[in-house]
């Protein structure tokens, strides 16, 4: 090729590049913008508004304890009252020693509105403010009250509002009340050292735990019977206000293994109203005696005919148990009967004794405080006294003992009579409504145990 001609392609060549190169980025950027308005046309177009206007949210409420997240719903219009159209909220926070005029007066309410928000049967609300507890005004763009919102709880609040939302008519008010919302929950622990401790690492609230202790009471002395390595599970209710958790509710089922024997209770609402906690088979949790008189202590002395007395040094029979726990510790009644004896001597210090007929009698030493008379009739599991350090004592303790026909048995080991059935009308009923709670508390243990 001759070199002229070479040399004219390639400065043709050269010349047509960057026209090239430039005319390819606008032709890129030209479809992708037509790309981009062709897709915000389809979703425009295809977009439910309706979904707009929804007037509910979700609300995620994690659980620190294990991880599990539950989903609930709230209506966002109850939620809040902050987007209430052409209403500018404002809150006060209730302070110490505030009262309802002295909050008016800091707001600049008008004579008119706090004579009329002060009446007799609008009031009475009102009157019962406590520190903490949130008041919002809310004004009209006029610059009028219009709504006022006492918030006396997470559950309870009083809305007042103009009536017809004429500037100078009277309020008229509404409580609101809001349930919580309730979530069912299922918790499992082997115990490493005690009841309480072991289930407060697993994350059980505080009153969970107290109920688990009473509703195996009867079977189980907390105090003597519990093991390393015994095991239980709860399948329990929480309540939820506003997605914060407020407070454990009630045992649902739970199963509590003991010495490698297994006791299980379930909830159960019979015909009458009446709720109580019952064996798979129907029979009542609540024996006629629970096992020991007060909660979680440790056992300083037991049982024993042949024990070396502490004080006096000889050998004399320990005809009962030593609970040792702080003072003041409560006392329960052990089971239901008559106050026989309520009074102090040297030996006993305080004590009580109570007669529960069938021959059976049980006596309370060294108390602290008595909080019962000589023929008073007591309950099981009310609180008859205090534990103390009265008497022959080397510190705060409670001597419990437990007799039949006057002779002196062991508190731990005696056979305590068996509770009676649940009424044969109530059984089916019984059945078919306590069968899906101990089917969803094995589930739970099953799922627990492949996790495990």
């Amino acid at each position: 090729m001759p070199q002229n001609r070479k040399k004219n392609i390639n400065k043709a060549s050269s010349f047509s590049l960057p026209i090239l190169s430039k005319f390819g980025t606008y032709a890129y950027l030209l479809i992708y913008a037509l790309l981009s308005i062709a897709l915000i046309l389809y979703f425009l177009l295809n977009q439910d508004p309706s979904k707009y206007s929804e007037a509910y949210s979700a609300l995620t409420v994690p659980n620190k304890d294990t991880g599990q997240t539950f989903h609930e719903t709230f209506n966002s219009a109850e939620k809040s009252t902050q987007s209430t159209k052409d209403i500018v909220w404002e809150e006060y926070i209730i302070k110490r020693g505030d009262n309802l005029s002295s909050i008016f007066k800091k707001k600049s309410l008008s004579t008119k509105d706090v004579f009329k928000l002060s009446s007799k049967r609008l009031a009475v609300p009102l009157i019962e403010i406590q520190p903490d507890q949130k008041i919002q005004f809310g004004y009209t763009s006029q610059g009028y009250l219009e709504k006022l919102k006492y918030i006396k709880s997470k559950s309870e609040s009083y809305i007042y509002t103009r009536i017809n939302k004429k500037k100078d008519a009277n309020f008229q008010v509404k409580r609101v009340s809001l349930g919580p919302k309730i979530i069912t929950t299922y918790r499992d622990s082997i115990i490493k050292d005690s009841l309480y401790l072991s289930a407060k690492k697993n994350g059980l609230p505080h009153n969970v735990i107290m109920k688990l202790s009473k509703i195996f009471s009867w079977d189980i002395d907390f105090v003597f019977d519990i093991r390393k390595g015994d095991k239980f599970s709860v399948l329990y209710e929480e309540h939820f206000y506003d997605g914060s958790k407020v407070v454990g509710g009630n045992i649902l089922a739970a199963e509590f293994v003991n010495k490698g024997v297994s006791y299980k209770a379930v909830r159960y609402q019979d015909t009458n109203g009446k709720t109580d906690y019952y064996t798979p088979e129907g029979y009542d949790m609540r024996k006629t005696f629970i096992r020991a008189p007060l909660d979680f202590t440790r056992i300083s002395s037991s049982f024993d005919p042949k024990r070396m007395h502490p004080i006096h040094k000889k050998v004399m029979a320990h005809r009962g148990v030593d609970y040792a726990a702080p003072l003041g510790t409560p006392i329960y009644a052990a089971g239901d009967g008559r106050v026989t004896a309520s009074n102090y001597n040297r030996a006993n210090g305080n004590y009580i004794f109570i007669n529960h007929g069938g021959g059976i009698t049980t006596k309370y030493l060294h108390l602290k405080k008595r909080r019962v008379m000589k023929g008073a009739r007591v309950i099981q599991l009310q609180i008859i006294g205090e534990v103390g350090s009265t008497g022959y004592s080397t510190g705060p303790h409670l001597h419990y003992e437990f007799l039949v026909d006057g002779i002196h048995k062991d508190p731990q080991k005696v056979d305590l009579p068996d509770s009676n059935p649940i009424n044969k009308q109530e059984l089916d009923r019984f059945y078919k409504n306590t069968s899906p709670l101990f089917a969803k508390l094995k589930e739970y243990q099953r799922l627990s145990e492949l996790a495990f």
